[in-house]
């Protein structure tokens, strides 16, 4: 087994092992993430090989979390109090087999690989990656395509447990969608006429490409807008900056695509989309508020990369997991990816707990009520 810091390192033949919904995991996409030096993460990788054969990859990813990272009021009750101090006045090393910023599996093994040995590879990398980095909290991404047998051996044998729901939104396109205009004729009427009022309402704003070389001109802009954003959010492990926007717009060049939304000759907005083989990605946005309340930036967004998608007709549009009802009123449906969770000390679980509800309990239950579309055309593509 071989471990490495750095993906360049990584073997020529690792692309072609990767799970297709881990397309993160590609050694173009590793080596953007690592380009963007964001703060407090670390990445490192192990290859088992067989003779010189790589026959198991494995990606983690290792968050030093700070205050900056979570943003949860204390408990008022004494003991509470005391406990959640305890858990998180100091940082928190989170361990993660996977992407903090993407779901999809964090590992792949070729199919000569004996399952057994696979299980005994998968134990020997997390006790390595846990003793160089003696982690508060493990998480395991994606973890229902591991092996049944390793996965019944783990819960019997060790302190992890299902991770609290992990909802990402994603909207499947219908074959009949060959224009924005087809989409917006199945809405039912409330929501047709929400479309053409949040279109309207955008009529004054420019949308034009970033290329890499105005995203690093605008990375000071584009930081302070998605921190708009992010500031609101209770945990923000996921943060990103606008450095990662231009390395990956560097590698992957037209597969990536960076929108700046002007209001005259300011930058009001901004969206970022991975344009893949069968769907596209609407990985991050970022807006000013007063602009987005005017404007209805957010919603005009997701319209188009709707759009988009249409387009260029893809199977799917990928919609993330924050602001569910604002994706549910697009027409978007929940998927529910499922993890495991190991936290070290009883006390922070405490913490943990708290702020994980927090954030979901901040989505309210609305939105799994909406469903924009007519009941005639809901019909017929039942």
């Amino acid at each position: 087994m071989a471990v490495y810091e750095n993906p360049a390192g990584l073997p020529e033949s690792w692309n072609s092992f990767i799970p297709a919904q881990s397309p993160w995991m590609k050694r173009e996409n590793l080596a953007a993430l690592s380009a963007a030096e964001i703060p407090g993460l670390e990445l490192q990788f192990a290859v088992v090989y067989n003779g010189n054969i790589p026959v198991a990859g494995f990606c983690f990813q290792t968050l030093h979390a700070g205050p900056e990272h979570l943003h949860v009021e204390a408990p008022q009750e004494f003991l509470p109090r005391m406990l959640w101090n305890i858990g998180f006045r100091n940082h928190l090393t989170v361990l993660i087999l996977g992407s903090l910023h993407h779901n999809g599996p964090g590992y792949w093994k070729s199919p000569v690989m004996d399952t057994e040995v696979f299980n005994y590879a998968l134990n020997s990398v997390l006790r390595l990656a846990a003793k160089d980095t003696r982690p508060d909290i493990t998480l395991l991404k994606d973890t229902d395509s591991l092996p049944r047998s390793w996965r019944r051996s783990v819960s019997c044998n060790s302190n992890f447990a299902p991770a609290p729901e992990d909802i990402q939104m994603q909207l499947n396109l219908r074959p009949e969608w060959q224009t924005i205009s087809d989409y917006a004729a199945e809405l039912s009427k409330k929501y047709a006429a929400r479309f053409t009022k949040t279109r309207k309402a955008a009529e004054g704003v420019i949308v034009k490409s970033l290329g890499a070389e105005e995203i690093q001109e605008r990375e000071a802009e584009l930081d302070s807008l998605y921190n708009n954003i992010l500031q609101a959010a209770a945990v923000k492990l996921t943060r990103i900056n606008a450095k990662y926007l231009y390395t990956l717009k560097k590698v992957l060049g037209d597969d990536f695509l960076v929108e700046g939304w002007f209001i005259g000759n300011q930058l009001a907005g901004f969206s970022a989309t991975f344009l893949r083989e069968s769907c596209n990605d609407i990985f991050v946005v970022g807006y000013d508020a007063g602009a987005n309340a005017e404007y209805k930036l957010y919603h005009n967004m997701l319209f188009r990369g709707l759009e988009q998608a249409i387009t260029m007709r893809k199977a799917r549009l990928m919609l993330g997991r924050t602001a569910l009802e604002a994706k549910a009123i697009l027409g978007a449906e929940a998927v529910e990816s499922r993890h495991l969770l190991r936290v070290k000390s009883r006390f922070l679980r405490i913490g943990i707990r708290r702020a994980m509800e927090a954030e979901l309990s901040g989505q309210g239950e609305g939105w799994k009520k909406r469903n924009p579309f007519s009941k005639s055309k809901t019909l017929e593509t039942a």
